[in-house]
């Protein structure tokens, strides 16, 4: 809380300072607009929208945005007449027992349950805080102000088009999908606790020591650059990936400045989605390393934009998945 009501007030006011200072620099247009395009670009937006007056409001947004954060870490779901940790009970719904797959989707509902209330009333004020510093920025709304934000180059319009092709394309494939997995599954009825990899004899692996050692066998056999920035990671502390107590849900990778170096944090109990996760986070990683040895800029990446590096590595090792499990489970 101290960092969020004295420490990025003044960096919001001095970062709109040095953004500034930076357009208005003579030397900023001879810098290459390959490397430097985006940084230019995000700078010049982010001058052009900075308001003093929207600072106390986007303070009491990183407010509500850590309380939510707080409140999802601290989430527990019954399971076995225990309280446990929230992720773990979400791991179960990948069991090949369709009883223990609907008794932890009814615990996690459960669980959501006990805090909609709460959560509810914070989004309402979300949206109102962010109305109001949209128009105090001149705009009509958080939603035109937020594309311009982030410099989205597609339209409004786009994602509705996105969103009628997902309808019109996506759906029906995912349809022919589901009936496919029913009838693998020999059941009746497709049930919310049926979507899961649940025709897997079990999490592949057992422990995080697991996780990491599969990990690293896949990442190397793809490209030895990869396991060696993963060898690295781990041999450093900068995975960190055991669940614990109080710890958030989730996964996110993060660029170190300082040192140059990209940290993965992660909360997932033995399950497929784990493995991936992890994967998927490495993808990030290994973007952070790639860019800071060929002095590209890591800030400022779009999500549509970062998340092909992560995705894209988990299309890359999706073929040494055999060799993983087969290495956990003889």
């Amino acid at each position: 809380m101290y960092d969020q009501t004295v420490i990025q007030p003044l960096l919001l006011k001095y970062g709109a300072q040095l953004d500034k200072k930076f357009c208005e620099c003579p030397y900023t247009k001879e810098l290459d607009d390959g490397k430097y395009g985006q940084m230019k670009k995000a700078r010049a937006t982010g001058l052009e929208l900075f308001r003093e007056e929207n600072i106390p409001l986007q303070v009491k947004e990183q407010e509500l945005v850590a309380s939510y954060n707080e409140i999802i870490g601290g989430l527990t779901a019954g399971w076995e007449r225990e309280d446990r940790p929230y992720p773990y009970v979400v791991a179960q719904m990948d069991s090949p027992n369709r009883a223990v797959r609907e008794a932890a989707w009814r615990s996690v509902q459960e669980a959501r349950k006990s805090i909609k209330s709460k959560v509810a009333a914070m989004m309402d004020e979300l949206v109102a805080l962010r109305h109001q510093i949209a128009v105090n920025a001149g705009f009509e709304n958080y939603r035109d102000y937020v594309f311009r934000e982030k410099n989205r180059e597609y339209t409004v319009e786009d994602c509705y088009n996105f969103h009628n092709a997902v309808e019109r394309y996506v759906v029906p494939a995912w349809d022919r999908l589901a009936r496919q997995l029913q009838g693998v599954l020999g059941v009746d009825a497709y049930r919310p606790w049926d979507v899961t990899p649940c025709t897997l004899s079990g999490a592949p692996f057992e422990t995080v020591d697991q996780l990491m050692d599969g990990v690293e066998k896949m990442l190397y056999a793809t490209d030895t650059y990869f396991g060696d920035k993963f060898k690295h990671m781990r041999e450093r502390g900068l995975l960190d990936l055991d669940s614990r107590s109080g710890k958030a849900p989730g996964g996110f990778c993060d660029f170190l400045g300082y040192s140059n170096n990209t940290f993965v944090f992660a909360n997932f109990s033995p399950s497929f989605f784990a493995l991936i996760a992890l994967l998927h986070e490495m993808g990030h990683a290994v973007n952070g390393y790639l860019q800071v040895r060929d002095e590209y800029e890591w800030a400022d990446l779009r999500p549509e934009v970062a998340e092909l590096y992560s995705h894209g590595m988990e299309l890359l090792c999706l073929d040494k998945l055999g060799s993983f499990i087969a290495t956990n489970h003889p």
